[in-house]
Formats: structure tokens, sequence, C-alpha cells
């Protein structure tokens, strides 16, 4: 289980996957560690990334549902401007 640092996730990421240790990262969000060419199956990731959380809107807006016109997305946004 962990790092919380990303830069440490990333170092350790090769070891990890030679060794085929289980990995568990609860905090540390650089996004090349679960996303190709990266992902593994030893990785796994406790929190959601940006990137992964607009994936299925994404497969089904665009690819499955070509029959629909006009789509609206909405985001929140917990930063300033």
């Amino acid at each position: 289980m962990g790092p919380v640092n990303a830069a440490a996730a990333v170092a350790m990421r090769d070891y990890v996957v030679q060794k085929k240790i289980p990995w568990i990262i609860p905090l540390a969000m650089p996004e090349n560690l679960t996303l190709p060419p990266l992902a593994n199956k030893y990785t796994f990731r406790l929190q959601v990334i940006p990137s992964q959380a607009n994936f299925p809107f994404a497969d089904m807006a665009c690819i499955r549902r070509k029959d629909i016109g006009k789509w609206l997305g909405l985001a929140s946004i917990f930063g300033r401007p």
C-alpha cells in the first residue's frame, strides 16, 4: 500500500511490476500509473482521476448513441479560475 507522493509512486512502479506485487495506490495522483501503456494487472487506484471519470461518458456520447443529435455536459469546478 502506498505511497502518497506522486514522484515516489512513479519511481516505485517498475519495481512493483517486475516483482509482481499487488500494489494499492491510495493518494498518489500521477495518471500514467493506471492508464495505458503503463497500466498493469498489479496496480490498483483508490481514487478516480479526472480522465478516468470521463471515459464512460465519452464512450456513450460519442460511440454508442449516435442517434442523439445534441448532448449537454455539466461539471463542477472546485477551484478558482
